[in-house]
């Protein structure tokens, strides 16, 4: 087995609320510098910048997967991390055939520009990416897992859009392949009142929305490699496979 040093949930210039600073290149170039082997990049409702990310993470030797963070009907935030470029296609137009299409207002609600290799703009989504989308949790869930990706409900321990902050609870049956949180102190409290959460695999990862936030919160991934299949077995907890916080030494 071999240690990876992840961070999985990252935006990039695309999302509304991220920083037109967090272009390909750069994000790139901070994750390596901060010694991440892997990210995933998960704009909202969105995984129109990722190939870009991804063809240059492989240059670098950095492992980028396909994700995005989904806004259900109940404006809970879910990270759905993919197989491949496929599902992640699928995926996009599962999303724009369901998301609210709010016009966007970049000068209230911030730019929603991709870019290519040389930080060309590519393309400009007309409608606000972070508008909910026309289905439940539950059913934005099956559709990632029929697209054979991975659930994991982000920053559990908010209390505003995570699954347990919206609903009060996670629900009965919920295809949750781990749990995502930011702040160790906090996911603690929200164990201690819900103690089935300690079933759960979890993680924190930053949710950078800023070059200077990648890797602020990252893990570590132990597995054979660094791979999408060796993810979910990790999160599975299976055959020695896992994945863990990196806690800040005091």
């Amino acid at each position: 087995m071999r240690h990876f040093r992840v961070d999985l949930h990252i935006h990039t210039l695309l999302s509304p609320c991220g920083e037109l600073s967090m272009s390909p290149a750069a994000i790139v170039a901070c994750a390596r510098a901060a010694g991440l082997d892997a990210i995933a990049v998960c704009d909202h409702n969105s995984t129109l910048q990722t190939p870009v990310v991804r063809e240059l993470g492989r240059r670098a030797g950095l492992t980028v997967f396909f994700g995005a963070e989904l806004t259900t009907r109940e404006e809970a935030h879910l990270v759905a991390l993919l197989p491949d470029r496929a599902a992640a296609e699928a995926l996009q137009t599962w999303i724009d055939a369901r998301i609210e299409r709010i016009p966007n207002r970049p000068e209230k609600l911030g730019d929603q520009v991709w870019v290519d290799e040389r930080e060309r703009i590519a393309g400009e989504v007309a409608w606000y990416l972070n508008a909910p989308l026309r289905c439940s949790a539950e059913q934005a869930a099956a559709e990632v897992v029929r697209l054979g990706g991975l659930v994991v409900p982000a920053h559990v321990e908010r209390p505003a859009n995570s699954l347990i902050g919206q609903l009060g609870f996670l629900p009965p049956g919920f295809p949750a392949a781990a749990l995502e949180y930011n702040h160790p102190d906090r996911f603690a409290a929200l164990c201690a009142t819900y103690p089935d959460l300690s079933r759960y695999t979890a993680y924190t990862a930053s949710d950078a929305h800023f070059p200077e936030q990648i890797a602020a919160h990252p893990s570590r991934l132990t597995a054979e490699s660094c791979t999408f299949g060796e993810l979910r077995r990790a999160f599975a907890r299976e055959a020695g496979r896992r994945i863990e916080t990196i806690h800040a030494t005091p």
